[in-house]
């Protein structure tokens, strides 16, 4: 499991943990996470991930991209939202 880097209000910079993954949405700090070699992930692929891990049924999947669409802040596109949803509609549940 990867570990979290973390900011308190006390604290003037972040504290490093030994990892290799994280879970991000901001653009900076994904591109500043690549160029220290960490693997990246956002919220579609997370979400992906658990699927593939069979941690959700694909109508959990399905469900869970379709509220990141409508009801998340973040921004997913239309086109893209509908493309992962063909594919997994392609797929048997794991």
């Amino acid at each position: 499991m990867p570990a979290l880097l973390s900011t308190s209000s006390n604290q003037s910079s972040s504290t490093f943990l030994n990892f290799s993954q994280t879970y991000i949405h901001d653009l900076e700090l994904r591109k500043a996470s690549e160029a220290l070699g960490l693997e990246t992930y956002g919220s579609l692929g997370v979400i992906l991930r658990a699927y593939k891990r069979g941690r959700l049924s694909l109508s959990e999947t399905k469900e869970a991209l379709t509220n990141l669409f409508s009801i998340s802040s973040l921004y997913l596109s239309v086109k893209l939202l509908n493309q992962v949803l063909a594919e997994l509609s392609k797929e048997k549940n794991p």
